[in-house]
């Protein structure tokens, strides 16, 4: 007697199924890492975006104070505290002023010749 084999060769529904749960768990698992990444990376840039800001400001501040004529820390218009004013021309009257405002915590350049008033850096927790 001959017996015949009337299954075919090939994977179950079951097997199938279970290798789909895996490559689903295995991509959600390089999804995840991969949003870590690229969330590290954008927190990453932010920080160095940053830095360079208060390394251009203080290498302003730093340029007009040596450049200067005359540098006031306490006038009528200067709050000794929160302002440094700077003569660039030797007139003996304030040209620029950098201001802090501790509330916004933002670092100011003030033109008094031409009223300009500009940001030069955000998030500073102190200035002295």
């Amino acid at each position: 007697m001959k017996r015949t084999c009337k299954t075919r060769p090939g994977f179950s529904l079951v097997e199938v199924m279970l290798a789909l749960v895996i490559l689903a768990v295995l991509m959600t698992a390089v999804a995840v890492a991969f949003d870590a990444s690229v969330k590290n990376y954008h927190d990453n840039e932010s920080i160095a975006k940053t830095i360079n800001t208060a390394r251009a400001t203080l290498l302003r501040i730093t340029n007009d104070i040596r450049t200067a004529k005359g540098v006031a820390v306490e006038s009528a218009e200067i709050d000794p505290l929160t302002q440094c004013g700077i003569d660039l021309d030797g007139d003996t009257n304030i040209d620029i002023r950098y201001r802090f405002d501790s509330s916004e915590k933002i670092l100011y350049l003030d033109d008094l010749g031409t009223g300009g008033n500009y940001v030069l850096c955000r998030n500073v927790t102190a200035m002295t």
